[in-house]
C-alpha cells in the first residue's frame, strides 16, 4: 500500500499538458447495449430524494496514464464505489483503492491494447463482465508497456453493462435515478480543452460552445447530485490536485449538453458458497389487488399459500371479470435475470417484463429494450407500472409466472414460451418440459406465506415462482 500511495503522488506531479482523453463514442454500438430496468414508463418517473453524495465511497482520486478514462472510470471507480457502499465502508479513500478498485490497466493489456488508443465505455464494460480483471492491489505498478501478468488470475466480478440513456433521453433525470440507488453511472462527456485546466476555484465546470475546437470526448463517474444547486458531482481522472480533490460539478443543463453516453455496471455476486459449482438465486413478489373505494384506487397485498415446487395460490377466490391487479417483483442476489409472463389454459403466454420485442402474444412497449437483468440486488419492479394495472379479461384460471435465473433468459425465451404453449398438463408439468435442464429441481427452500425462495443448487439456474389466480363471471 505505501508504494500505491507514492504512485499516485508522483503522478500528481505530472504537467497537465500531458492529461489526455480517451472515449470513442458511436452512437449505433452504443445503443446496441440494453436498456437498464426503469419502475415506470418515460412519462411516470418517481420522486427522488434531494441530495445523494456518495463521494465519501470513493476510492483515492487516481490520475490517469495515456488515454485510459474509460478504464479508470469504469474498472477503477464505478466497480469500487458500488463495492464500498455495499460494504458501508466510507472516508478512507486509502482503504477503499485497497479493498476494491480493479487495476485499469489490466483488462487493456489482456485486450491486447496500449494507452494510445481510445474506448468505448461497451468495450471497456463488456470485457470486465466476459474476461474479468484483477485486483489493482496485486499489480499495483503494472502500466501499459508491461507484458500481461501470468501470475494473477482475473475474476468476473461485474455483469454486462446497462445503459441510463439515449442521446434523446432524459438524462439528467434518469442518471439521478440510477445514482439515487447506489449506482455510479459512467458517462461520457463531449468536453472543451478548458476542462483540463479546471481549478478548485471553479464552482461548476461550464462548457464553453466554441465551434473551432475540437471536441474532447472523456469519460468520469456520476457520484451524487444536489437538486438546490441543480448539479452533479463527478469524479474525474487527473488525480486528486485538479479540481476540487479530483472531483468536479456540471449544472444539469450543462450535462444533458455535453453527456453522450452513460452506463451502470451491475455487480455480480461474489459471496462464496460452499462448493465451487455451486450458485445462489433467490427472489420474490407479491400480487396486489387495486379496488376502486369511489374516491381512488386502494392497493392491497393479497395474501398467498404455497402448494408445492413453487406454486401458490391466493387466500381470496372471489375474483371476477375487470378486476384489476399489479405485481411487485424483487431480486434479492446481485447479478440475477428475471422474466414474468402470464398464461391461461389454451392462450399462449403474455410477457409483462422485459417490455421489449413482442413474445408468444405479448403487447410490446413501443421502443422498448428493457434487459432481464437486474441492476442491483433488492431492485423492485411493479407490473406493469405504478400508474397501470393488469386486468382479469375473463373468467378462467390464470398463472403468473416470474422466472429467476443466475444468467440471461431474453434468448431463450421465445422457445420457453413456445414449449410451454404447446406442452398439455398441469402448471408444473409444462414448466418442466419448458425449461428442461435450466429448471433447478433441488437446494430450493420456500416461503410458505409468501411467494419467496432461497437456492444453493449446483445444476440447472432457473426457478420458476407461480400464482394461481380463479376468476368467475
Amino acid at each position: 500500500m505505501r508504494l500505491f500511495t507514492c504512485l499516485l503522488t508522483l503522478a500528481c506531479l505530472l504537467p497537465l499538458a500531458t492529461l489526455a482523453q480517451g472515449l470513442v463514442f458511436d452512437p449505433v454500438s452504443f445503443n446496441t447495449i440494453p436498456a437498464a430496468p426503469r419502475p415506470t414508463g418515460e412519462k411516470d418517473m418517481p420522486t427522488l430524494p434531494l441530495r445523494i453524495d456518495w463521494s465519501p465511497y470513493c476510492p483515492v482520486p487516481a490520475r490517469q496514464t495515456g488515454n485510459t478514462c474509460v478504464a479508470y472510470s469504469t474498472a477503477y471507480g464505478a466497480y469500487a464505489i458500488q463495492r464500498a457502499i455495499d460494504a458501508r465502508l466510507r472516508d478512507d479513500p486509502q482503504a477503499i483503492t485497497q479493498r476494491f478498485a480493479l487495476s485499469p490497466i489490466y483488462p487493456l493489456l489482456s485486450m491486447g491494447q496500449n494507452c494510445t488508443t481510445g474506448q468505448k465505455l461497451e468495450t471497456i464494460a463488456d470485457h470486465l463482465a466476459d474476461n474479468g480483471d484483477v485486483w489493482l492491489r496485486d499489480v499495483p505498478n503494472l502500466t501499459c508497456a508491461d507484458a500481461l501478468p501470468t501470475k494473477v488470475s482475473p475474476q468476473k466480478l461485474v455483469k454486462k453493462p446497462l445503459r441510463v440513456f439515449k442521446n434523446n433521453d432524459s438524462k439528467s433525470y434518469w442518471t439521478k435515478y440510477y445514482v439515487s440507488l447506489g449506482l455510479p453511472v459512467v458517462v461520457g462527456l463531449e468536453l472543451t480543452d478548458g476542462f483540463r485546466k479546471l481549478t478548485e476555484a471553479a464552482d461548476y465546470y461550464e462548457p464553453v460552445n466554441d465551434k473551432t475546437a475540437k471536441p474532447l470526448l472523456h469519460a468520469v463517474v456520476v457520484v451524487g447530485y444536489d437538486e438546490f444547486r441543480k448539479a452533479f458531482k463527478l469524479l474525474n481522472s487527473y488525480g486528486p490536485n485538479w479540481g476540487q480533490d479530483g472531483f468536479f460539478w456540471m449544472k444539469y443543463t450543462a450535462f444533458d449538453q455535453v453527456a453522450r453516453c452513460g452506463i451502470i455496471m451491475p455487480l455480480a455476486d461474489s459471496e462464496p458458497v460452499l462448493k465451487p459449482n455451486q450458485h445462489r438465486l433467490g427472489g420474490l413478489f407479491r400480487f396486489v389487488n387495486l379496488a376502486d373505494d369511489g374516491n381512488s384506487l386502494q392497493a392491497d397485498t393479497v395474501r398467498p399459500h404455497h402448494v408445492a415446487a413453487g406454486l401458490y395460490q391466493l387466500d381470496r377466490k372471489n375474483w371476477k371479470q375487470g378486476d384489476m391487479f399489479q405485481l411487485v417483483t424483487q431480486s434479492t442476489r446481485p447479478g440475477e435475470y428475471m422474466c414474468v409472463f402470464s398464461f391461461s389454459p389454451g392462450d399462449s403466454p403474455n410477457v409483462h417484463y422485459p417490455r421489449r420485442t413482442p413474445f408468444a402474444g405479448s403487447q410490446p412497449t413501443a421502443g422498448s429494450d428493457e434487459t432481464d437483468l437486474m441492476p442491483m440486488a433488492g431492485y423492485q419492479m411493479v407490473i406493469p407500472s405504478p400508474n397501470d394495472a393488469l386486468v382479469i379479461k375473463q373468467a378462467t384460471t390464470d398463472y403468473v409466472c416470474v422466472l429467476y435465473s443466475t444468467n440471461p433468459l431474453l434468448a431463450d425465451l421465445p422457445g420457453i414460451l413456445e414449449r410451454m404453449r404447446q406442452t398439455p398438463g398441469d402448471v408444473q408439468t409444462r414448466l418442466r418440459r419448458a425449461l428442461g435442464s435450466r429448471l433447478v429441481a433441488q437446494g430450493i427452500a420456500y416461503e410458505p406465506d409468501r411467494m419467496a425462495f432461497s437456492a444453493i443448487f449446483e445444476k440447472g439456474d432457473i426457478v420458476p415462482l407461480v400464482l394461481e389466480v380463479k376468476s368467475a363471471p
